[in-house]
């Protein structure tokens, strides 16, 4: 919207230096036009590299991959160990709460606020 309605600030009535409203309007459908152009390109340019990619190396991954997660299945390696840390929490906070008061287990995934 920047691009196109840069043209209408320079007119006296909005504040402007006195541009003629025919220019502010001329100059308002040139950009209009470089707009339309420049959208129908990045579709037509987008279209076509999706199907050079689907063509070449699809466009999605194998279920069990997906299931797994890519993290696993492209690089060997987890890239978020929260999971890993949440587990690690959870037996934490377990064993402290039987140490301090074991009538009162938490059932795992519960924490109790200290």
């Amino acid at each position: 919207m920047g691009t196109v309605l840069a043209a209408f600030p320079g007119i006296e009535m909005f504040g402007g230096q006195g541009i003629k409203k025919e220019t502010a309007i001329a100059q308002f459908m040139t950009k209009a036009l470089g707009l339309g152009v420049t959208l129908v390109w990045s579709v037509v340019a987008t279209i076509i590299i999706v199907f050079i990619c689907k063509a070449t190396v699809g466009l999605r991954v194998p279920d069990g991959d997906e299931e797994t997660g890519l993290e696993l299945a492209e690089h060997g390696e987890p890239s978020y160990t929260l999971w890993t840390q949440r587990k690690s929490l959870i037996r934490i906070s377990e064993t402290t709460c039987e140490k301090q008061n074991p009538d009162q287990i938490a059932p795992a995934g519960v924490f109790y606020n200290q």
